[in-house]
């Protein structure tokens, strides 16, 4: 049986495309863009090569604006259908996504589509990306925890991107633009950076030699429980895994929390200091935890404060999952051939190669702390006080799901289904 861990918190997601085919005034963006003059189509490259210097900076000198975005009307379920979409394609034992790093990546990539290609990313994860990244991404930030969001576009020697996609990039998702010769050591040692040593490297092979651009988002995430779990009360115990009984370190609380109940299922939520993301674990109480994954929706859970003594396991998980076929199975067809539509992006026929994420995730007395990466290959083509009363115990020990999400919105950052936390 397959197994899924979806977490939505930390994560890198990395957008690899290979050729297929002096701060301002806030600036209030409802309907309207931010209004940029085209430049010359010829993307301007540095004198010294990239071959000599391993990569070079594109991000100087672009227009960038500080941006009040417009929170009236923002539909954020895009993201959590995404993430219930790629969550029910993962495979393996303690699969784990991040919702929101693999919809900020599409976003990025969106940017330059046009035609049908733009229709099919679109249909998939909406036309208001813009807002829905960036006011969700400032959502999370609290005084209370760590996270970040680091975006970059790395661009080939010999590529022929637009100006003004750059520009979009840099403008509205504070991407980092280098000129490289795609050195995947270079690569990995801005993604080992950014996810704070959680990620040490998302490239093992050199790229394919028609490769023009990766895209790479970074999301990392350390975040302590609003009610911390006393480590003595942690001990080992018995999850009840499909494939038999495992020991695992389980740590026990006896606290008011929100109590979830529905068709199949019952689960829990714990806040996070700060209150702007929030643990949901849901546990079937009948079929399969695979069932559950399969009867996923969306993200809305709604529940009731309960007295309960809960039990769960504390786990340390790292996933990979490759998105191209899953994303075809979504509607997203026509960016994988020859037939793309990115001359928004590049006056060279351009279409995604390959897309995967990379996550880490680590759950403990303390909370937790992820990271994650994704990344989109694109080649050259021929063409998010109860009452007094006895606790409910609640024991998370045998496979569960477990969400990341931003706590008004709902939306998913993290994803995932624990199957065997030994």
């Amino acid at each position: 049986m397959k197994s899924i861990i979806a977490l939505i918190l930390s994560l890198a997601i990395v957008l690899s495309l290979a050729a297929c085919t002096a701060q301002e005034e806030p600036v209030d963006v409802a309907d309207e863009p931010v209004e940029i003059v085209e430049p010359a189509p010829e993307l301007e490259k540095p004198d010294t090569p990239a071959e000599k210097t391993g990569y070079a900076s594109l991000t100087e000198n672009r227009p960038t604006a500080e941006i009040d975005w417009v929170q009236e009307g923002v539909d954020y379920s895009s993201v959590a259908r995404l993430g219930v979409g790629l969550l029910k394609k993962a495979e393996g034992d303690n699969a784990v996504i991040s919702p929101l790093s693999a919809y900020i990546a599409l976003a990025m990539c969106a940017e330059g589509a046009d035609s049908a290609t733009k229709d099919e990313f679109e249909s998939l994860i909406g036309s208001d990306t813009r807002r829905v990244a960036n006011i969700l991404l400032d959502r999370m930030k609290t005084d209370e925890n760590e996270f970040s969001s680091a975006n970059s576009a790395w661009v080939g020697w010999n590529s022929q991107l637009r100006e003004q996609y750059l520009n979009d990039l840099v403008m509205y998702y504070n991407a980092e633009a280098y000129l490289t010769d795609f050195d995947i050591r270079i690569m990995n040692e801005w993604v080992n950076e950014k996810t704070k040593g959680l990620i040490p490297s998302v490239f093992s092979d050199e790229l394919d030699p028609m490769t023009r651009l990766v895209l790479i988002n970074i999301l990392y995430l350390k975040a302590k429980w609003a009610s911390p779990f006393d480590a003595q009360a942690t001990y080992t115990d018995l999850f009840h895994a499909e494939g038999g009984d495992r020991e695992a370190e389980f740590m026990h609380k006896t606290a008011h929390f929100e109590y979830l109940e529905g068709d199949g299922y019952e689960g829990v939520v714990l806040p996070y200091r700060g209150w702007g993301m929030k643990f949901i674990a849901l546990k079937p109480t009948s079929g399969t935890v695979n069932d559950l994954v399969s009867s996923l929706e969306g993200v809305n859970p709604e529940g009731e404060s309960r007295k309960i003594f809960l039990s769960m396991p504390k786990f340390d998980v790292d996933y990979r999952f490759d998105m191209v076929e899953p994303l075809k199975s979504l509607g997203l067809s026509s960016a994988f051939t020859d037939e793309a539509d990115f001359s928004l992006m590049s006056e060279e026929p351009l279409c995604v190669s390959n897309i995967f994420q990379k996550v880490k995730v680590t759950v403990d007395e303390d909370g937790t702390e992820a990271a994650a990466a994704t990344v989109v290959e694109m080649v050259a083509t021929s063409a998010a006080p109860g009452f007094v009363e006895e606790p409910y115990e609640l024991r998370l020990d045998e496979p569960f799901v477990y969400m990341i999400v931003e706590s008004e919105s709902n939306a998913p950052l993290f994803m995932g289904v624990m199957n065997d936390p030994s």
